[in-house]
């Protein structure tokens, strides 16, 4: 119920974090605005694409147990977490929004909070990036090779420059308006005169982070967030540059031909085993129906990876709980014979499609050994 809830919630973490993301760009794009920002911003559309593809490719909770070759990879943000990382997030990008209204006229202290939590945002997409940019996966796939996910990567850095754009060019504008602004105070005069030089805006940012963050993080709690949950939204994931848990093994054994392996097992006369093969490692008795069967779902997988998949997934389901049921010689010779119908329609699906079928058929699972046709 709680993996549930945690992909609910992270559904609706991508609708609202694409509709902000859409709004930013937006206002970036402005008729009147430099090029730079307008090149900036549809580079971010383009690249927002991929990302947000991949991003959704890699869901799983770390303590879930995954099937690699069905079900989506590991998240790279803790599900628990993902509020307080949602939050801070949001809070930048709407901040970006506020500061990129330059003919907007702030108050000073708004204009202040805005560049604090746009640098809070700054920080924390800093992490995230890094975070996507080491990704070790190869407990679960055999054929891994280690490399960075451009695609994650690329858009959360140009997120980053559109932050320090915006946070530049806001403090450069604040600062050459108050260069004309003078007061009847000395005090006031001097503390102005620090307010215009450029440089003074980020002392005075990084100065509110801290009572900003911490105020955040108080309310957070509230929500059932923890204190540290900034840092475990990174920590408590598998995989990833801050991983610091360990996901289960991937299921196993879970692309068997449930029915046609059981009915190998049959009466050696009957269903006439051909040699033992193996599957993750563990020999199995194989048969020429079984080779069949494997043969056609390499085809399927060929011309129709979607349909497979979703036949996969049902099967996978369905078929391992019913097999498991199978276990007399005599159930393993019935399931032979119901199958021998599905078994000349594949044959006749291969025929159709392979130029060279039996060799297809031959290829499946090769043996180590014969065996004889006698009782096992």
């Amino acid at each position: 119920m709680a993996t549930y809830g945690a992909n609910i919630f992270l559904i609706l973490f991508g609708v609202g974090f694409i509709a902000i993301i859409i709004w930013v760009l937006l206002k970036l794009v402005y008729p009147d605005i430099e090029i730079t920002d307008r090149i900036l911003g549809t580079i971010s559309v383009i690249l927002f694409v991929p990302f947000s593809f991949e991003f959704f490719s890699h869901t799983t909770p770390h303590f879930k147990d995954i099937d690699p070759m069905i079900e989506a990879c590991y998240a790279p943000l803790s599900h628990s977490h993902l509020l307080t990382f949602i939050t801070f997030l949001c809070l930048s990008l709407i901040s970006l929004i506020v500061l990129s209204k330059r003919k907007l006229a702030l108050p000073p202290l708004v204009i202040t909070l805005c560049l604090a939590l746009a640098s809070i945002g700054v920080i924390i997409i800093t992490f995230f990036t890094i975070q996507v940019s080491s990704h070790d996966s190869s407990r679960l796939f055999a054929s891994y090779e280690h490399k960075v996910a451009l695609s994650l990567v690329a858009f959360p850095v140009c997120l980053i420059l559109i932050h320090l754009r915006i946070i530049y060019n806001t403090i450069k504008h604040q600062a050459d308006l108050n260069k004309d602004i003078h007061f009847k105070s000395k005090f006031l005069n001097h503390l102005n005169s620090y307010l215009s030089r450029a440089n003074s805006w980020p002392q005075i940012s990084i100065l509110l982070i801290i009572p900003l963050f911490i105020i955040v993080t108080i309310i957070l709690v509230l929500f059932g967030q923890e204190p540290d949950s900034i840092t475990k939204v990174f920590t408590d994931t598998a995989t990833w540059k801050y991983s610091t848990e360990i996901h289960p093994p991937p299921v196993d054994d879970r692309h068997g031909h449930y029915l046609c392996t059981v009915a190998a097992r049959g009466n050696p006369t009957l269903v006439k085993p051909i040699t033992i093969g193996l599957r993750n490692g563990e020999p199995i008795i194989v048969n020429r129906q079984l080779q069949i069967a494997n043969a056609f779902e390499q085809l399927i997988e060929e011309l129709c990876p979607l349909t497979h998949k979703i036949v996969r997934r049902n099967y996978d389901e369905y078929g391992l709980n019913l097999s498991k049921r199978i276990d007399t010689e005599y159930l393993s010779n019935l399931t032979y014979l119901l199958m021998k119908p599905i078994e000349w329609m594949f044959l006749i699906s291969l025929y159709l499609c392979y130029v060279d079928p039996e060799k297809q058929i031959s290829i499946q699972y090769k043996g180590r050994q014969k065996i004889k046709t006698t009782a096992i």
